[in-house]
C-alpha cells in the first residue's frame, strides 16, 4: 500500500473545517507530519518539535517490516510542493500540459520522481477514440459553471495553470491532449484521445521529460481499460501504473 499525502484542498472546504492555514505552511505541515509517520513506521522511538507538530518518546510496535514500507506520493505544481516532494523523497504527480510545453524548461525539477495523472480513450482508429471520448464527454452548461465557481474558489496552482491553459487552447484541445472534460467539470485531469500509436508516442515524451509513473482516470469500463493498457503497453515505456 502507498500514501498519497494531501496538503489541503478549496479554501471554502478548509475554511469550514477550521483551518486558515496558508497555502505553503500546509506543504511545510505535510512535512513535519509525513516525517513522523515515516519513523513511526520505521520503529524509531520518536521525540518531534516543529512549527505544527511536537510528540515526545512516540513509539508504534509492532514495527512495520520494511518490505512492506509505503512509497509516498504528492499531487501539485507549487515550488512549495515541489520542495515539499524534495524533503520526503516522493514521487510528485502533476497534472500537466503537453510534452511541447514542457520540454524547453528541461530538465524538470524532480525528474525521475514525477508522475502522470492523466486519463486516456484509445482506440484502433482515431474516428473511434473521439467518437467515444465525445460521447462520454459531452458539453454541460452547469458543469462549467462549476468550473469557473472551483476556479475562483480554489489557491491551487496546478488548478489555475491548467484552468487558463485550457482558455489558451481552441475547444480546449491540442492534438490528442484534450481538456473538454476538466472544463465541464467531469474530472480533474487531461486526457488523450487518439489511436494506440499516438497515445503511446506522447507517453514516450512524458518519459523523456523524466516522468516515472502514471495514475490513470477512472476507466468507463473494463473493456474502456483494456484498450488504455494496450497504448501504454504499447509505448513499451518505463511509465508505473500505480493502482
Amino acid at each position: 500500500m502507498d500514501l498519497n499525502m494531501v496538503a489541503g484542498g478549496f479554501v471554502k472546504d478548509l475554511q469550514q473545517l477550521g483551518d486558515d492555514t496558508e497555502h505553503d505552511a500546509r506543504y511545510e505541515r505535510l512535512i513535519e507530519y509525513t516525517q513522523i509517520l515515516q519513523a513511526l513506521l520505521s520503529g524509531d522511538n520518536v521525540t518531534f518539535e516543529g512549527a505544527y507538530y511536537r510528540v515526545s518518546n512516540l513509539r508504534l510496535s509492532p514495527a512495520l517490516p520494511p518490505e512492506l514500507m509505503p512509497g509516498i506520493y504528492l499531487s501539485g505544481a507549487s515550488p512549495a510542493c515541489v520542495e515539499a516532494s524534495a524533503a520526503l523523497r516522493a514521487v510528485r504527480f502533476s497534472y500537466t500540459k503537453p510534452p511541447a510545453e514542457l520540454e524547453p524548461q528541461a530538465p524538470l525539477p524532480g525528474a525521475g520522481h514525477l508522475g502522470l495523472r492523466i486519463g486516456i480513450i484509445a482506440r484502433k482508429t482515431a474516428e473511434e477514440a473521439w467518437r467515444e471520448a465525445l460521447g462520454r464527454f459531452p458539453p454541460d452548461r452547469r458543469g462549467q459553471l462549476a468550473h469557473r465557481i472551483a476556479r475562483g474558489t480554489t489557491d491551487s496552482i496546478w488548478h489555475r495553470q491548467l484552468s487558463a491553459y485550457a482558455d489558451e487552447l481552441q475547444n480546449a484541445q491540442d492534438g490528442i491532449y484534450w481538456l473538454h472534460p476538466f472544463r465541464n467539470y467531469k474530472t480533474f485531469c487531461p486526457y488523450l484521445v487518439g489511436t494506440y500509436e499516438e497515445v503511446s508516442s506522447y507517453l514516450r515524451r512524458y518519459e523523456a521529460l523524466g516522468y516515472s509513473h502514471l495514475i490513470l482516470d477512472v476507466a468507463a469500463s473494463e473493456e474502456d481499460l483494456a484498450h488504455t493498457m494496450t497504448s501504454i503497453e504499447a509505448s513499451r515505456a518505463a511509465l508505473v501504473p500505480v493502482a
